[in-house]
């Protein structure tokens, strides 16, 4: 297969510490460093930008997880001393702490082995 032209140069700033590992990786691999970035840049999944919109509905979603663990303190203690809770059934608020974690997880775009249950 012949070599694809590329034309086009892209300068890069690297420290010492960068340029004598890339010098280690292209010896191990025997790749060139310039298909070492291509690699590492194109076959990888590249971090999502968060929104500033995002942000604000993740921390938003933060402050109503805390409520709702409050809120589930509450009526978990009410069970414990055999009281009825008159906020809300337990499992319910189980249920919706789990779902508030998915959308969170959702929102910066991890996975659930990325994620810190908070």
């Amino acid at each position: 297969m012949p070599k694809k032209a590329r034309p086009i140069k892209f300068q890069l700033c690297l420290s010492k510490e960068e340029k004598i590992r890339i010098d280690s990786l292209s010896s191990e691999t025997g790749l060139t460093p310039s298909e070492l970035f291509r690699r590492g840049v194109f076959q990888k999944r590249l971090p999502q930008k968060v929104t500033d919109i995002a942000h604000k509905t993740y921390w938003e979603l933060g402050q109503i997880g805390v409520n709702i663990n409050q809120i589930a303190r509450v009526a978990n203690t009410a069970i414990i001393e055999g009281h009825h809770p008159l906020v809300a059934d337990p499992t319910q608020l189980q249920k919706l702490e789990e779902l508030l974690h998915q959308i969170l997880r959702e929102i910066v775009g991890c996975h659930d082995s990325e994620a810190g249950e908070g």
